[in-house]
């Protein structure tokens, strides 16, 4: 092996050893599936919270519901004389979407445990984000 294959060699170790300790990795309780499922758990919750209000308000969530996207999934059912049939199929979607998302969540930790965890702590900040505009946000 000549000299400058040798140093080659050398020189790819110490950068391959550098770029080993310079890599950020994820605190060893955050890489865990006790993580997942503290985080799936929280998901769980606040969706739980979230149906509740919905029951709790359901004649004035018409008035009360600010996000345009569901106030159509309530209007997309029937006429708007019958509102609570039109909650039922609002409140449907929201059970499936919060079984998709877990589903999603499970069987992607099968396939790469990490990714799973980045994207259960991506949905879990947004339902933190959802609880204290449930507790705090909606009041005039």
């Amino acid at each position: 092996m000549s000299q400058a294959a040798i140093q080659w060699s050398d020189d790819e170790s110490v950068f391959h050893a550098s770029w080993v300790l310079a890599r950020v990795t994820a605190p060893r309780w955050l890489d865990s599936s006790v993580s997942l499922v503290c985080m799936t758990t929280w998901i769980g919750i606040v969706s739980a919270y979230d149906m509740y209000l919905t029951l709790l308000y359901a004649f004035s969530l018409e008035e009360l519901e600010v996000n345009p996207f569901a106030r159509t999934i309530m209007r997309l059912d029937g006429p708007a004389d019958q509102f609570l049939s039109n909650l039922a199929f609002f409140i449907g979607l929201k059970c499936t979407g919060l079984v998709i998302v877990i589903s999603v969540l499970y069987l992607m930790s099968i396939w790469r445990k990490h990714l799973a965890l980045l994207a259960a702590s991506g949905v879990s900040t947004f339902q933190f984000g959802l609880l204290l505009f449930l507790c705090f946000g909606g009041a005039e």
